[in-house]
C-alpha cells in the first residue's frame, strides 16, 4: 500500500526541510512514523530530558517553552501543523532544550533516532538543511529568551534573522571606538565586554 497520497504524506512534501525527498523517500518516511495523541497540556517532551525522536504535528498545535532567565517558564514559540521538533537532540545527542506541550489536542508522528539516521545517511543533503534550520532556531531563541527583543512575536523575530550577521572577536579585540559612528547594533551571545569611558584629557 502506497503512503504517498496519504493526509501523513502530503503534510511531510509541504515541509520545506522534506521538499528535498523524492515521492518514494516520502512514502518510506511516512511508513516509519507512529502516531501519537496527546490532550492539551500534556507534555510531549521535556526541557533537560533526553528524547531520541522528531516529531512532526499532524493536527493541533504544540507550545515550545523554556526557562528565562529568572528560571520561569516562558514561551518561545507555538507550532502549528507541518512543523517538527527534536532534530537537534537527534543530531546533537544531547537533551531537549525546550518543554514541548500540546496547546490544544494534537496529535504528531514520532520517528525514532534509528529511522531518522538512516534517512540522512540515504540523503546526505537533508542533514545539511536540518543544521541550518537548528542554527537559526538557537539565534531566534537566544533573542526570544534572553535579550530586549523578547516581547516580539514570532514572526518578526524570524524577518530580524535575516539581517543578523555573526561576528566573532578575539581576546583584547576592539570591537569599536568611543567616537565611531553608531551604525550597528550588538547583541552579546558567548563571552564578555569590557566597556571602556575615555576620561576627559585623558
Amino acid at each position: 500500500v502506497a503512503f504517498r497520497d496519504t493526509p501523513l504524506a502530503n503534510g511531510i512534501k509541504k515541509n520545506p526541510i522534506f521538499s528535498i525527498l523524492s515521492d518514494e523517500e516520502i512514502d518510506a518516511l511516512a511508513r516509519e512514523c507512529q502516531p501519537l495523541s496527546f490532550k492539551i497540556g500534556q507534555v510531549i517532551c521535556k526541557e533537560g530530558a533526553r528524547d531520541d525522536s522528531l516529531y512532526l504535528i499532524f493536527s493541533g498545535r504544540v507550545r515550545m517553552a523554556a526557562a528565562g532567565q529568572d528560571g520561569a517558564e516562558m514561551s518561545i514559540a507555538t507550532l502549528a501543523k507541518g512543523d517538527h521538533f527534536g532534530e537537534q537532540s537527534l543530531l546533537t545527542r544531547s537533551a531537549s532544550a525546550y518543554t514541548l506541550r500540546a496547546a490544544e489536542d494534537a496529535t504528531v508522528f514520532r520517528l525514532k533516532r534509528e529511522a531518522f539516521e538512516r534517512l540522512l545517511q540515504s540523503k546526505p543533503d537533508l542533514k545539511s538543511l536540518f543544521e541550518q534550520y537548528i542554527a537559526n532556531l538557537s539565534i531566534r531563541n537566544f533573542l526570544k529568551r534572553f535579550t530586549v527583543f523578547s516581547a516580539l512575536p514570532a514572526n518578526t523575530l524570524k524577518t530580524l534573522l535575516k539581517h543578523l550577521k555573526s561576528e566573532s572577536f578575539a581576546k583584547g579585540t576592539p570591537i569599536f571606538h568611543e567616537g565611531d559612528v553608531a551604525d550597528k547594533f550588538y547583541v552579546l551571545s558567548k563571552g564578555r565586554v569590557k566597556v571602556v569611558k575615555q576620561q576627559a584629557g585623558g
